[in-house]
């Protein structure tokens, strides 16, 4: 039998029947594409900002809530504005949760969000759980640096401090404290955000690709 799992579950699979033969087999990138006027037009609406986005359903596992404590944490650096962009069931709560904060704006549901990846300064993915969380790979293959949880899948893609920057999952302090560090260090942002480009090829639709094919011809041959 042959199982296309993440890194963080084929542990578990192996301790019910060791005899499971597992093919790791991640997420694309879409490639997004924008006119660079389109971007440019969002960097103006927001001028002078350091634009911090989060782009998912407005559910809790995704972390949203965990981003607004984070807001409210740092509201004494002003440039620094927070763009959700997504929908969900748990969207009145959270702008309830955001009510009081200049530094946060919901978006909502984006047909194309192509020029947003490319206008943020940085891309956040707090989810407390998930199984890849293939925006990341949208915001690497847009040359945004990236901080997300150290959860599920998610270190699949990021290694910590060379491709993207990890913290523990549910934590508003720590993930505060993460943007305060990478906000303050321009160096640092770009050089994640190069090496993050640098390896996506293994994540680019014609790498799938192939590792899909190998496994359907594998299937095939052990027939």
């Amino acid at each position: 039998m042959v199982v296309c799992l993440s890194r963080a579950i084929e542990a578990k699979v192996k301790e019910l029947d060791n005899e499971i033969k597992t093919t790791i087999i991640p997420s694309s990138y879409s490639g997004f594409n924008h006119f660079p006027q389109d971007k440019e037009k969002i960097k103006e609406e927001y001028k002078g900002k350091f634009l911090i986005g989060q782009v998912g359903a407005l559910r809790k596992h995704k972390g949203q809530h965990i981003t607004i404590k984070a807001a409210h944490l740092l509201q004494d650096l002003p440039d620094i504005h927070f763009l959700f962009l997504g929908d969900g069931p748990d969207r009145k709560e959270l702008e309830e949760k955001a009510k009081n904060l200049t530094n946060v704006n919901f978006l909502g549901h984006k047909k194309n969000i192509g020029p947003y990846f490319a206008a943020f300064d940085l891309f956040i993915f707090p989810s407390l759980s998930e199984g890849l969380g293939s925006s990341i790979l949208e915001a690497m293959q847009a040359g945004v640096p990236v901080l997300a949880s150290h959860t599920g899948g998610i270190p699949d893609i990021i290694e910590h401090a060379v491709t993207g920057w990890l913290i523990e999952p549910g934590d508003p302090v720590q993930l505060a404290q993460a943007i305060r560090h990478l906000y303050s260090n321009p160096e640092l942002r770009t050089q994640l955000a190069t090496q993050a480009s640098e390896r996506l090829h293994k994540f680019s639709p014609q790498s799938i690709g192939k590792l899909y094919l190998e496994l359907y011809r594998h299937i095939i041959s052990s027939k």
